[in-house]
């Protein structure tokens, strides 16, 4: 995509963004057999989710990806990357019961064995977009995790005295990705999602957070990354605003505004194409004759 003519603009109003905090936590042991749980859209090796409190922080840790330089004709030829791996860590003042056996345990009759099997595990949290107008309320994105595995973490008991803390516990955990696809197209295997409330229409996500989260009639579970974006690719429409006015940053913004041809299509002005506003022009070839204003590109939230 070309660049913009005009001088840049730094720090406008609700433009600052940030990102903090982690909630939400829930747990998704892998299931072997894939099913579809009440209320979900497809079938699913993480069929049941569970809460997990105490949540502290959570890390995401990628790595590889590593540089390996090729030398040739006494100069430096090409720069080879190493395949990039996916991992974090869990920190935490408690855990579900359901965590014990991702953590390598088992219970039996009541007591708790060790050094048993680890089974593999999804996870999904989220955390908070916040910008200089709407401070942490401004917007928040859904991390999906997908067959990881936990390492065994030291617990350090103390005793109890004047100054009391409570255990913090730590897991890290690794990742091997899976496949993902998405209308022909394969792409490489992943072990991570994210998902930003800003960039899909509102009532899928909060659609889509009640298959993760559970709902009145929805098993709380965790869709495979095919049906992720299936679920966003296949529900998110446009809708298209008339501009009445010029906006204070038309010189800059432009190529993000819209015209409507003869046929009612919506083609957006090219970069190289800026057209005065609201004059009877016919923007260059390519994007047809104009006959209305511009218009302002949004996603269609499904409600009235």
């Amino acid at each position: 995509m070309a660049v913009p003519t005009g001088r840049l603009q730094w720090d406008r109003s609700g433009e600052r963004l940030y990102e903090t905090g982690d909630r939400n936590v829930a747990l998704y042991p892998y299931a072997a057999a894939a099913t579809t749980p009440t209320g979900g859209t497809a079938a699913t090796h993480y069929p049941e989710g569970f809460a997990w409190n105490g949540i502290t922080a959570m890390t995401e840790t990628p790595s590889g990806a590593e540089a390996t330089d090729l030398w040739a004709d006494d100069t430096k030829y090409a720069t080879m990357r190493s395949a990039e791996q996916f991992g974090g860590t869990i920190e935490a003042y408690t855990y579900p019961d359901a965590w014990g056996e991702c953590d390598g345990s088992k219970v039996v009759n009541g007591v708790t064995l060790g050094q048993q099997s680890r089974k593999a595990f999804g996870l999904a949290y989220i955390t908070t977009v916040g910008n200089d107008t709407q401070l942490n309320d401004y917007a928040e994105k859904l991390h999906l995790i997908y067959n990881a595995t936990a390492s065994p973490s030291e617990r350090s008991y103390a005793t109890i005295n004047d100054s009391p803390e409570a255990i913090t516990f730590s897991w890290e955990y690794q990742t091997t990705p899976v496949d993902v696809s998405f209308n022909g197209t394969d792409y490489k295997k992943v072990s991570c999602l994210t998902i930003d409330s800003t960039k899909v229409a509102p009532a899928t996500y909060a659609a889509f957070k009640t298959l993760v989260f559970g709902g009145p009639s929805t098993v709380p579970h965790l869709p495979e990354p095919n049906d992720v974006l299936a679920y966003f690719g296949n529900s998110v429409t446009f809708e298209y605003t008339s501009v009445g006015s010029e906006p204070d940053d038309w010189d800059y913004t432009y190529y993000q505004y819209f015209t409507k041809d003869a046929n009612n299509d919506y083609n957006q002005i090219g970069i190289l194409d800026k057209p005065p506003m609201f004059t009877n022009v016919t923007p260059t070839t390519g994007y047809g004759p104009y006959i209305g204003p511009y218009y302002k590109q949004s996603i269609d939230d499904g409600q009235a």
